[in-house]
């Protein structure tokens, strides 16, 4: 438990990956590593990492409570689950491509003062780019999502 709780409040990465699998499906996950994103995926053999943006966080605790939010708050209210057709771990963290935009903005509202890191290849950038929330909408929150600005 002492170690949960100091693991808890080192530094930690939000991420969210494109992920393609053999079967032509391409997808999006959402998660938390203490890692980089090469790390954490070095062992998926089902699916690659196609294109990536993540955010440090100052804590696990932090990352982990977007995380939550997200999860609970727009990929299941707003239908946009994603289940692989491979195991994944992680599985109930995906999400379909329409819904990157919504949670982008999202983490970005959050998290406003997180150093963003996106992934350097430049070939497959469009998948993201095709999908973002091209409109203006405020949330039951009150929190104003505003269209995908990089």
């Amino acid at each position: 438990m002492v170690d949960e709780t100091i693991e808890a409040i080192k530094p930690h990465v939000l991420y969210v990956v494109c992920l393609s699998g053999a079967t032509d499906e391409i997808f999006n996950k959402i998660g938390v590593t203490k890692y980089d994103i090469n790390t954490r995926f070095k062992n998926e053999k089902k699916y690659k990492v196609i294109d990536s943006v993540s955010f440090n966080c100052k804590t696990g605790l932090e990352a982990r409570g977007v995380e939550s939010l997200i999860i609970e708050r727009i990929i299941r209210q707003e239908k946009i689950q994603y289940k692989p057709k491979q195991h994944l771990g992680g599985h109930t963290e995906c999400f379909t491509n329409e819904g990157f935009g919504i949670i982008y903005n999202t983490i970005k509202k959050l998290l406003p003062n997180s150093k963003e890191e996106w992934s350097e290849n430049e070939e497959t950038y469009d998948i993201f780019e095709d999908d973002f929330y091209f409109f203006e909408y405020e949330d039951e929150f009150g929190v104003v999502h505003k269209p995908f600005t990089q």
